[in-house]
């Protein structure tokens, strides 16, 4: 309806204004008289369909009560910032046409006609428009084409029809109960997990490695600096160990701790501890103490696998026995029998328990199966390209992909390079390994292939002969360095998924002649694996709908060590299967299916996050935090820098003066250093929300410059002018002086990965990377630097003056 003023009387039309006034009267459109009522529901899952009905009902009339309070004004005061691609308040318009239609009518000899006219632009998300028939209801949508395609829309007004019907034939239903699936939608997600594959379920990992070890006996196993090993001499060592290890009483099934630094005596305790039929469970020895303490306590060993320069590192414990591989026992192990050991465990016998972040202040032991490895294995090997293989040992030994890494080498005939953790860290000494070795394969986290790619591309691709590249820890981003890198090489990416308590259960394969989007999916489901994407009530939502990721089959761990009641919470029971004792991990991630039967990752649905590929609870951080008598308050954040890589944010409300050595120092003797927040945030208090908890859209973003504590000092020397430019490109800040300290600043390992890689550029010089650790001011490192320079001209003038 248009309203018109025509010199001072008021005339209504309908479509267009009339025809015929004079040129002399003016014309005013005074506007569209129709208000807007924003409406919410709070829908909660466990109500009725007609306890919801009568809820909406009350809003609706609640409403009416204001509804002479125009829109705009609510608008302004409800919304701080407007965004112009979304409309403020709602996205989902309601439109009832309740009134009856016109009857055809004329004004004199004037007939009026309808004229329909184009409608291209969509006002909000969606419009559901209804209008009263008499048949019933017709329904119509009209939705933004930048949001959604046309599939999409037939799929909601199915799920909406099926609603409906449901609704009037069960109104008491709850309606988190209410059915939304098709019949063919039930079928097509049932496909999606038809996975199943006979497998030989009786064998175990130790079979599959000795096997390999007599068919591939003189072929080498692993390889580690100048030392390396045969798949013969790799198996009769860890064979003396076994035995070793049994003489100490160890016997199947009995938990035992492997602490020890990355070397080839790593790889024969992790084989010897299985082949006596104990369950291994690695320590991090750059753990701190009263980590490692609390782990071996959670344990209760009697017997910890170590070596002579980690032995330094572990808690003297009553009753324990701490074991050197290559020190005080290394003439006793060497003195057991090569042979092989009968030792016969059930394929569901444990394999490892691999310690995780704790959300409630200590880490959580996975127990993890044997059926599920060996299911990993047979399903990897047939995934590879090529055969034999040379496959980095990048993974820390605590970290489940380590194991991967180990036994999808070792029990099909390939050859495992292991690199020291030095070189392991400096990106340019470990492409100088992927190059020398010519390895072929790696299972790296995406924000070290992101580094990889980043010193990669300005160098002759001749050099690598690497064909996969296999991602996990974290989600993959293409970005635009690893998309070149694909375009150029012949690498297939394979992006693979999986928590702790399954290890890996989907997998996404990544070529250089197709095109991706910027987070490509994780892939489908492995072999006897089961995804679901569940609702709230745990039923399967459709394809398209977001939902929590639940995963089944045989590659689910056992539980938590120690941990009843949080392994029931996690571990539930599978409904979907007709296998007795089934169970499903609720994993805690937001995920939704793909028409193809891929699934899309959205997210964590709570604080859990991956921090350089690593698993960190934040709760655990603010824990030990709030533990620390220097705190009064905390929170932490994570917060993902310039370069793409996630890093932990503290907010510290200080018990008196503001003591951050003192904090920071007080973290790093309880957790290990990638779950030290990179920056901390002095408060004078935490903003809370209206119910009390900490609001944390209200905390500051961090300032790498706002955070130095030290009096600046301008830097004064070219080295001191260059390594300040260095910091200030690494750290994102405006100004650094020659007192600042790296890791205040936010420094951290894969950080001093490209410092070391900028300072061999800017002054030819190699720095290792604990120099970085030992030298951490502007300052101290100028002087280190200054003093190599100085001592790389003096043996060059030296070897000058023997040339001439």
């Amino acid at each position: 309806v248009l309203l018109y003023r025509y010199s001072g009387q008021e005339d209504i039309c309908v479509g267009t204004p009339i025809a015929g006034r004079q040129q002399q009267e003016t014309e005013t459109l005074i506007g569209f008289f129709v208000n807007t009522l924003a409406l919410r529901s709070n829908l909660n899952s466990q109500q009725t369909f007609t306890d919801l009905l009568q809820q909406v009902k009350a809003t609706t009339l609640e409403a009416y009560e204001h509804q002479d309070m125009p829109f705009e004004k609510v608008v302004e005061a409800v919304v701080k910032e407007r965004d112009l691609a979304r409309s403020p308040l709602f996205q989902v318009m309601l439109v009832l046409r309740n009134t009856p239609e016109a009857p055809a009518f004329s004004l004199g000899d004037i007939s009026l006609t309808r004229e329909d006219y184009p409608h291209t632009t969509a006002q909000f998300d969606l419009t559901l428009f209804v209008t009263e028939i008499g048949q019933g209801l017709h329904c119509a949508i009209e939705y933004s084409t930048d949001l959604f395609v046309s599939a999409t829309i037939q799929n909601l007004f199915t799920h909406f029809t099926l609603l409906l019907n449901e609704i009037v034939q069960q109104p008491a239903k709850k309606i988190g109960l209410l059915p939304m699936l098709s019949k063919s939608e039930e079928l097509l997600l049932a496909q999606f997990n038809d996975t199943a594959i006979s497998w030989p379920k009786d064998t175990t990992i130790i079979e599959l490695f000795e096997e390999q070890a007599n068919i591939s006996s003189e072929n080498t196993a692993i390889v580690f600096e100048e030392a390396k090993l045969t798949y013969k001499q790799l198996n009769e060592r860890s064979n003396q160990l076994a035995r070793y290890l049994q003489s100490n009483g160890i016997q199947t099934g009995d938990l035992v701790p492997i602490c020890i630094e990355r070397s080839i005596h790593m790889i024969v305790g992790v084989l010897a501890i299985l082949k006596a039929g104990g369950v291994y469970v690695p320590i991090d020895p750059e753990y701190p103490g009263e980590r490692i303490s609390y782990m071996l306590q959670d344990i209760g060993a009697t017997v910890v696998v170590s070596s002579k320069e980690s032995v330094l590192k572990l808690p003297a414990s009553p009753g324990t026995k701490l074991l050197e591989i290559d020190g005080a026992d290394q003439s006793a192990i060497d003195s057991q029998a090569t042979g092989n050991l009968l030792v016969k465990v059930t394929p569901d016998h444990l394999v490892y328990i691999l310690y995780t972040s704790g959300s409630t202040g200590k880490p959580k032991g996975v127990r993890m199966g044997g059926s599920g490895m060996v299911n990993l294995l047979i399903w990897q090997q047939k995934q590879f390209t090529s055969k034999p293989r040379r496959v980095l040992q990048f993974a820390s030994h605590n970290f489940d992909v380590s194991f991967q890494e180990i036994f999808s080498t070792l029990c099909y005939g390939s050859s495992l390079y292991l690199i020291s953790n030095d070189r392991r860290r400096d990106m340019g000494e470990l492409l100088k390994d992927i190059a020398w070795h010519q390895l072929t394969h790696l299972f790296i986290p995406y924000i070290v292939l992101k580094n990889i790619v980043e010193f990669v591309l300005p160098l002759p691709l001749t050099e690598f002969l690497i064909e996969e590249i296999i991602v996990a820890g974290e989600q993959l981003k293409l970005t635009e360095d690893i998309q070149q890198l694909l375009s150029q090489t012949g690498i297939r990416i394979i992006n693979q998924y999986g928590p702790t308590e399954a290890h890996v259960v989907s997998s996404y394969p990544i070529n250089n002649n197709v095109s991706y989007s910027a987070l490509p999916p994780i892939g489908k489901p492995i072999d006897n694996t089961q995804l679901y994407i569940l609702d709230e009530e745990r039923q399967q939502v459709p394809v398209g709908v977001p939902g929590e990721l639940y995963i089944g089959g045989v590659q689910v761990a056992h539980g938590y060590l120690n941990l009843p009641e949080l392994t029931a919470e996690k571990f539930i029971e599978d409904h979907f299967t007709k296998s007795p004792g089934g169970r499903l991990y609720k994993t805690g991630d937001l995920a939704r299916w793909m028409a193809d039967g891929n699934i899309d990752y959205l997210g964590r649905k709570d604080d859990q996050v991956k921090i350089r590929g690593h698993r960190v609870e934040l709760g655990e951080v603010e824990n030990i935090l709030q533990q620390c008598k220097l705190v009064r308050q905390a929170a932490v954040l994570i917060k993902e820098d310039s370069s793409g890589s996630n890093r932990l944010v503290g907010y510290i409300v200080p018990e008196g003066i503001y003591d951050k050595p003192g904090i920071i120092a007080y973290l790093k003797a309880q957790l290990p250093e990638y779950m030290v927040p990179a920056l901390l945030v002095e408060m004078q208090q935490l903003p809370v929300t209206q119910n009390g908890k900490v609001d944390r859209k209200a905390l500051p973003e961090p300032d790498a410059g706002q955070l130095l504590q030290n009096e600046y000092i301008a830097p004064v020397t070219d080295t001191e002018k260059l390594l300040a430019e260095i910091w200030q490109q690494l750290l994102k800040t405006e100004r650094v002086g020659i007192s600042d300290n790296f890791f205040e600043l936010g420094g951290h390992s894969l950080l001093i990965i490209k410092m070391v890689a900028l300072i061999k550029k800017q002054f030819n010089l190699s720095v290792p990377i604990p120099v970085i650790f030992q030298f951490p001011t502007i300052g101290e490192l100028s002087n280190y630097l200054d003093w190599e320079n100085n001592d790389a001209e003096e043996d060059s003038s030296a070897f000058e003056t023997i040339n001439l």
